[in-house]
């Protein structure tokens, strides 16, 4: 019986004899692995094992995030690279400057950007990814749809080795590059800071049914830092659930702050040392503010309260809140650099972790 011979092998032949045939004529750019795979319904793995077939024979050159050319005088300038970014809703406390700063950065580059929102969902996430994928792009900057499990595209992408950069978040034991807050060294940083004011019960206030790489991490480097430091002293003071809400929503608001309060009036009961909350955002640091308030209490005289993410206010009367403001400016400075380094090198998986900066607000006091 004869074997059959590799798919790969298939598709370099046939490429082979589009080229001395003159189909592809010097300098004229082949098809992209995307299109290959499609075309051949093979995994990305076959596609490159093709294209890198005939770049060992010196029929084609390969130029990270520009294409494959037909070798012979190839005029790569005119072939200006596209990076698609994928944001979900993005909020006054966070997400605002991604974007622009994102986009600053590739017009410096000569790239082009293809923008598509997902408004935090996995199922329009899926949709997008679909979209996105279809047009001609080089590589793909993600800050990726909260879920239980990883969204079906996406992991797909990533196992197919598409360029592609997490941002914000990651997903665990996959192969795939990252940058986002380092937010074990910022909890530490913010819980120092109320240990400092003297407070001996902190708790930690958050969604807990959110499911978000960020979010977990804040919630376990709380509760860590705070049951073993190296003190001596256990200043956890448990860890108040906050209800989702939808901050766009007036009714939603009332019902779940109505929840809200009466899971707070128990909590303080049961837990009469706590002095400070921990919040792991910032409108759930809003809603257990006019909790705290409407229960009489004074913020923050009887409680206080740091957060991440508070907005800048100028002019408006608002709550400056303590917080830990992420940088974007440098999220979006590394998430370019991180996807032109995966370009140039696909292999090598490579994580960025940047600091926060503690600013301190109105919502918290020395006791």
């Amino acid at each position: 019986m004869v074997k059959k011979e590799p798919l790969y092998i298939s598709i370099t032949n046939e490429l082979r004899t589009a080229i001395e045939s003159g189909d592809y004529s010097n300098g004229e750019q082949l098809p992209t692995e995307l299109e290959l795979m499609k075309k051949y319904d093979v995994s990305r793995v076959t596609a490159r094992k093709s294209l890198d077939s005939l770049v060992m024979e010196g029929l084609i050159e390969r130029f990270p995030g520009k294409g494959t050319f037909v070798s012979g005088k190839v005029n790569i300038a005119t072939q200006k690279r596209t990076f698609g970014v994928i944001l979900p809703a993005i909020s006054p406390c966070f997400g605002t400057q991604l974007l622009y700063k994102i986009s600053a950065r590739l017009q410096k580059e000569n790239i082009n950007l293809l923008y598509m929102g997902t408004e935090d969902d996995q199922y329009t996430e899926a949709k997008v990814i679909t979209d996105i994928t279809k047009t001609q792009i080089d590589g793909l900057i993600i800050w990726p749809a909260s879920g239980e499990f990883i969204g079906k595209e996406l992991l797909r992408l990533i196992l197919e080795e598409f360029p592609i950069v997490l941002i914000d978040r990651y997903i665990q034991d996959a192969k795939v590059s990252f940058v986002s807050t380092d937010n074990y060294k910022t909890i530490e940083k913010a819980l120092k800071y109320l240990i400092e004011l003297g407070h001996k019960k902190i708790a930690i206030a958050s969604k807990l049914s959110d499911h978000n790489s960020s979010i977990r991490d804040r919630l376990l480097a709380a509760q860590l830092y705070l049951s073993e430091n190296k003190d001596g002293v256990n200043y956890f003071g448990g860890v108040l659930e906050i209800p989702k809400f939808n901050r766009e929503d007036p009714k939603d608001i009332a019902e779940k702050k109505a929840e809200l309060l009466a899971t707070l009036k128990k909590f303080l009961v049961s837990n009469k040392e706590i002095t400070s909350f921990m919040v792991t955002e910032y409108y759930p640091a809003t809603l257990l503010y006019e909790c705290l308030t409407e229960l009489g209490y004074s913020v923050p005289d009887d409680y206080s309260i740091i957060c991440f993410d508070s907005p800048d206010f100028s002019l408006e009367h608002a709550i400056r809140f303590t917080h830990l403001r992420q940088r974007e400016d440098i999220l979006a400075e590394k998430s370019v650099d991180l996807l032109l380094s995966v370009i140039e090198n696909p292999h090598q998986i490579q994580n960025n972790l940047i600091d926060a900066d503690l600013i301190i607000g109105e919502t918290t006091k020395k006791i």
